[in-house]
């Protein structure tokens, strides 16, 4: 009997050692997954910051295209206004130029007999002198409107893409947090890159930008949250 004990123990002991190796090679099994997991996680988070470094870089281009484009649109309304001033004060050469020439006529005329004469040459060089302001402003005028249609043209293109690289941006960050990455590894928030010069903002835009305001607000409390 005794050693029949010692068999039965023996073979619990065998069962015992059996589950405790199928326990610790399942173990085994689930730290080498979670260390490929974890492996596989890092490689993730770290290509999608990659990515995100990349979309801040052209995200910060396009911002300073932007900048361009505003600083040549006040070029174009420099111009616009030296065009102005420039006709205003050949309109008022010409008037005066109307009125010396009407002094030195009224000064030298001998009779009446010379008042039609007069008249007509009078009006000849009044015309002359109207068409060669009005052509010389309009060929200015129709190159500024040409700049100006171009200006906008390329502002619209530039706004339109840079909101789209925003919304891409904002997408990389929200698969990074998703990851488990903190606040502070997502790169700057979204209103960072913002466009704010209010001429360059529709409704869509503002909206967007009080929603990324909200959004970035919201960011910074659960960071301090925790810490």
């Amino acid at each position: 009997q005794l050693l029949g004990n010692q068999d039965h123990i023996k073979a619990e002991l065998e069962k015992l050692k059996q589950t405790y190796d199928s326990q610790q090679q399942k173990l085994e099994d689930s730290v080498i997954a979670m260390r490929k997991e974890l492996q596989e996680a890092k490689a993730a988070i770290g290509d999608t910051q990659r990515k995100l470094v990349e979309q801040s870089a052209v995200l910060l281009t396009s911002q300073s295209q932007l900048q361009e484009v505003e600083a040549e649109n006040s070029q174009l309304q420099l111009r616009l206004k030296q065009l102005n001033e420039e006709y205003r004060s050949r309109l008022t050469q010409y008037i005066k130029d109307v009125a010396d020439y009407m002094d030195s006529k009224s000064s030298n005329m001998a009779g009446p007999s010379k008042a039609p004469a007069d008249h007509t040459h009078m009006k000849r060089f009044v015309d002359s002198m109207l068409k060669d302001i009005r052509a010389s402003y309009k060929s200015r005028e129709e190159q500024l409107a040409g700049a100006t249609r171009g200006y906008k043209k390329r502002m619209k293109n530039l706004v339109k893409k840079h909101e789209n690289l925003l919304i891409a941006y904002g997408l990389q960050r929200e698969q990074i947090r998703s990851l488990g990455s903190s606040a502070t590894d997502c790169g700057p928030a979204e209103l960072h890159f913002s466009i704010t010069d209010p001429e360059l903002l529709t409704n869509t835009t503002r909206e967007l930008n009080r929603l990324r305001e909200h959004k970035a607000k919201l960011e910074m409390q659960l960071h301090e949250l925790q810490k």
